[in-house]
């Protein structure tokens, strides 16, 4: 899914996709959140977020708040792992049936990945259903694609720390 959008907007870039777009400095979080926080950091970067349990493995709490992501309703998902529990990802959660304008998975993926070959340049890993843009300073973003046909499904876009080449 991710690589046959890719090579659509491959076609329609200006610059096409053999140039990079963006050099991906350090990915150090997301939204004024940085990797390392603990709890009580980040509460106080959004107050509005809200502590909840986590299903995710390895992951001993989290915050959520409500966002927007490219024009499209999205939940922000800030994890913490550890203990004590610090900042390990970010994740923002774009799902097709929580779009109010009826936008399909795809069409939302589509316009995500635009931004985010803008953003951080034209020449990400593409690995299954996922295209990760990797930073030589530390961090990556990736796009992960988890869409039902066209029409439902969710795209995730997840923000993680990583060290240095």
């Amino acid at each position: 899914m991710i690589t046959i959008m890719l090579r659509a907007l491959c076609l329609v870039l200006p610059l096409g996709c053999e140039t990079a777009l963006a050099q991906l400095g350090k990915v150090e979080g997301y939204d004024g959140y940085k990797f390392g926080m603990t709890v009580d950091q980040a509460i106080a970067v959004k107050p509005i977020a809200k502590q909840t349990p986590c299903d995710f493995v390895n992951v001993i709490t989290c915050l959520e708040y409500e966002t927007t992501v490219a024009a499209f309703p999205a939940t922000a998902i800030i994890q913490f792992t550890g203990a004590p529990p610090l900042l390990s990802a970010v994740l923002l959660t774009i799902r097709s049936s929580d779009e109010p304008a009826g936008h399909t998975c795809h069409e939302i993926g589509q316009e995500v990945l635009s931004l985010l070959l803008a953003r951080y340049g034209a020449k990400p890993l593409i690995r299954n259903h996922a295209a990760t843009w990797a930073s030589p300073e530390g961090g990556s973003v990736s796009l992960l694609a988890r869409c039902d046909g066209e029409d439902r499904g969710t795209n995730i876009v997840i923000f993680k720390p990583s060290g240095a080449l």
